[in-house]
């Protein structure tokens, strides 16, 4: 019976946390150099006004009038209040910048990979991915087959053939990888092959179409399609 076929947008779990954790790591450099750097503003500041405060002001003086002296700290308070806020405003419009330019990142990302499912015991018929989005020479196009089988174990390693349109341009094999190219698993386990595309720059426009076969079940062929627009 064919293949069930569910194909989604979605990038690999492992590589949106492998996103998550740059931001998250790149966010708490970004906070770190932030705080250093208003610890060592607000002590220059504090040390120029003690200088500044000699010169100009009779220091016992005005320790010795209560009021004026909780006016002064008020102020002083108020002021370091909003240096510190100032920095904190301009630290979050940092951050929200980055997590913006990061989720549009990933999304083109998704938007470039194309995921289905294949039961090697179920399957006596072709596979047929579809890439998800009209690629640009320079792209990378991602191709995810997720393999489970309940009944038996599994056993498959993909041979891998170059994308051709019209029988004239090719994608060579060299810019296609296979991750991993063999797997075994058991009864009711799931893994997941990845296939890459890397299309090349001087790419030209059209439909092209690649064929893998499985060593261990050559009745299946994997029938991947993508349309490039130069």
């Amino acid at each position: 019976m064919p293949a069930k076929k569910q194909q989604s947008g979605k990038e690999q779990q492992s590589s949106s946390k492998k996103g998550s954790e740059r931001i998250v790591d790149n966010a708490q450099k970004i906070v770190s150099s932030a705080i250093h750097v208003l610890e060592e503003e607000i002590a220059a500041g504090i040390l120029a006004a003690k200088k500044l405060e000699n010169k100009l002001i009779d220091v016992e003086e005005v320790r010795g009038n209560q009021d004026e002296l909780m006016n002064r700290i008020r102020r002083d308070t108020h002021e370091a209040v909003d240096l510190f806020l100032d920095a904190f405003s301009a630290l979050t419009q940092q951050l929200n910048s980055y997590v913006d330019k990061s989720k549009t990142k990933e999304s083109k990302s998704r938007s470039a990979s194309v995921k289905q499912q294949y039961t090697p015991s179920e399957s006596t018929s072709n596979v047929f991915l579809e890439a998800a989005k009209i690629a640009k020479p320079g792209e990378v196009i991602h191709f995810q087959l997720l393999i489970s089988d309940d009944e038996q174990l599994t056993q498959l390693s993909l041979q891998k053939s170059a994308f051709t349109s019209n029988s004239i341009h090719r994608i060579e094999l060299r810019n296609i990888s296979v991750k991993p190219a063999t797997i075994q698993i058991k009864p009711k386990d799931k893994a997941e092959i990845t296939i890459t595309v890397k299309i090349p720059k001087t790419a030209a426009s059209g439909i092209y179409h690649a064929t893998f076969t499985d060593k261990y079940n050559p009745k299946v062929l994997i029938i991947l399609s993508l349309e490039i627009a130069a």
